[in-house]
């Protein structure tokens, strides 16, 4: 390959995604809260943005984007699904984890009561639990990263009687064939 015209001159991105913040549990604080439209079309989700709110790691996501030149995203997001009232199964399970969710914020904000503004919840306090995932970059290869996987009220986090999820890994297709033992095929 001769080389490119411009490489030595060009810069390199830096789009902060080189930093991890570790597997662990951590007091957060909700910076932003969108709703928004599920691709379906049928529902409603919450995404909320947290950054670190205590310790070594405070900031952390803020100081990430601020570093950011290109590729400006927020890298901690959590998502709760907005409950129908259908009745479905699955609709009910939607609303026991939102329910979760709001429980986690009210117990971690002395005074607070949740007053079905989602608005109310920015500058709230909850505890989150950052597991590694494994993910597929875009150029294929098998990565790893942190993602904050669930909440729980601060105390916990505090107290350390919080239950760490497990870590999210790509399902393995490994031994899923089994060797061919007769090399015999019938077009031969």
């Amino acid at each position: 390959m001769e080389m490119i015209k411009g490489y030595n001159e060009a810069e390199i991105i830096n789009d902060g995604s080189s930093s991890i913040l570790p597997k662990g549990a951590y007091q957060m604080i909700i910076l932003g809260v969108h709703m928004q439209n599920s691709k379906s079309g049928n529902g409603k989700y919450i995404e909320f943005d947290l950054d670190v709110a205590e310790g070594e790691y405070k900031g952390f996501f803020d100081k990430l984007y601020s570093e950011a030149e290109e590729n400006k995203v927020w890298r901690c997001r959590y998502y709760v699904n907005i409950p129908l009232g259908d009745g479905s199964d699955k609709d009910a399970f939607k609303l026991r984890m939102f329910k979760t969710f709001i429980n986690n914020v009210e117990d971690s904000n002395s005074g607070y009561t949740w007053n079905w503004n989602e608005d109310s919840l920015t500058g709230k306090l909850v505890g989150g639990l950052v597991v590694n995932q494994e993910f597929v970059s875009r150029n294929g290869e098998v990565r790893s990263g942190t993602v904050l996987a669930k909440t729980c009220p601060i105390q916990d986090v505090i107290d350390g009687t919080y239950r760490m999820p497990k870590d999210k890994k790509l399902p393995s297709f490994k031994n899923q064939f089994k060797p061919v033992e007769d090399m015999e095929l019938p077009f031969d």
